[in-house]
């Protein structure tokens, strides 16, 4: 009787060990998946220590923006940026212009990875009446640091810690687009690869549309 009792505890552990081991297991398997298939947005780590483990900015594969959906929201006109020299700008003081919105922070790589690929869009659209901003919540001072060593090539805007509803995407970057109206068509979160034709083609229908309605 005393032997099987005995059999049945350590059956018993046995189970219990090898249970645990199985979730152990599992939970590493997991953590593996979420950072394979996780958001840029939502890894965000410091560009000192790269996108990923092992992984540098300069490899950091871009994806090229879905274009679909389009979205509908609109930026409040009296919600202001302040540029690096002082100036105050509401959005109701862009109306005429098709407008590229970069939500980025020093801290994040893949906000970085992305803007040469910025631009190199703005580049392209030189001339047109498309305003490119680079809209940080970061403080002042780490911002002005920060772009000692960092030339975005695109005008970087200092904005404070609330953002308009149809602007509050979670995580950077973010990036909206919006038409001459200031409405709301576009919306991307996560690090891509702007410098392409849809987002060319897009941008420069938006500023044609608004010059035929005088908006």
């Amino acid at each position: 009787m005393l032997s099987g009792k005995r059999a049945f505890v350590w059956g018993l552990a046995a189970g219990v060990v090898v249970t645990l081991v199985a979730l152990d297991l599992w939970g590493a398997r997991l953590e593996r998946s979420i950072v394979s298939n996780a958001q840029p947005t939502l890894l965000a780590p410091a560009a000192a220590i790269g996108f990923l483990p092992g992984q540098s900015l300069s490899s950091m594969k871009l994806q090229k923006p879905s274009f679909l959906p389009e979205i509908s929201g609109s930026a409040n006109e009296n919600w202001n940026v302040r540029s690096l020299d002082g100036r105050n700008i509401k959005m109701v003081d862009l109306k005429g212009n098709v407008v590229f919105l970069n939500f980025w922070s020093t801290t994040c790589a893949p906000c970085i990875a992305e803007m040469p690929e910025i631009a190199r869009l703005a580049e392209s659209l030189k001339g047109e009446k498309i305003i490119f901003m680079a809209v940080t919540q970061d403080d002042e001072s780490q911002v002005r640091e920060f772009l000692k060593t960092h030339d975005f090539g695109i005008p970087v805007f200092l904005a404070g810690k609330e953002r308009p509803e149809d602007l509050s995407a979670v995580g950077v970057p973010a990036t909206y687009i919006l038409d001459t109206g200031n409405a709301i068509v576009y919306g991307e979160v996560g690090a891509q690869d702007w410098n392409v034709d849809e987002a060319r083609g897009l941008l420069r229908k938006l500023s044609e549309r608004g010059a035929a309605t005088g908006s």
